[in-house]
């Protein structure tokens, strides 16, 4: 393909293939682009890792020039929390970055009471969306129902080992409610 051909592919076709692409087959395509080309590999580190700075030790966007012995190992710029289970930027988490409840909900008893044949799991992520009138946050009385954000505010706090489940970053956890 000539490069006057590949200025006449339309963009929004590609931005929809994108869109469209499986995230296993995105992947792929990424880490080849980033093979291929040493422009799109510091890029993509620029856009994705983090980097200590030097003078305040805050964690700012990845500098590929930054090399030598004194150079810290970057850091994957984006992780998930700890406490709301949100995926979070390391370069821009602060004191008031993260709203989250410091205990988990629970069922009402009207939710066992009203189920006698146990058609449903009363402490399901399934109950949470249809009946979140009925859970109740113990750190501070809230229910699901009235969509408040978490009780407390700090910092995103790093969570160890892996992400959390799909459930978790799609806001269906037992401890996030922003």
């Amino acid at each position: 393909m000539t490069s006057e051909q590949a200025k006449n592919i339309e963009p929004d076709l590609l931005d929809h293939t994108i869109d469209t692409l499986s995230i296993v087959k995105l992947r792929q395509v990424f880490k080849t682009i980033c093979k291929i080309s040493p422009e799109a590999r510091k890029q993509a580190e620029k856009l994705l890792l983090a980097s200590e700075n030097k003078e305040d030790g805050k964690l700012v966007p990845h500098d590929n020039n930054e090399q030598g012995e004194s150079a810290k190992q970057p850091v994957p710029r984006f992780t998930f929390c700890e406490n709301c289970e949100k995926e979070f930027d390391v370069t821009t988490n602060s004191s008031t970055s993260c709203r989250y409840h410091t205990m988990e909900d629970e069922p009402d008893e009207c939710l066992y009471e009203d189920n006698p044949t146990n058609t449903y799991d009363p402490d399901s992520r399934e109950a949470r969306e249809e009946f979140p009138e009925f859970f109740t946050f113990k750190c501070c009385g809230r229910t699901r129902e009235e969509d408040q954000p978490g009780c407390a505010v700090g910092w995103h706090k790093e969570l160890d080992g892996e992400k959390p489940s799909k459930r978790a970053r799609v806001g269906y956890s037992n401890l996030a409610y922003a």
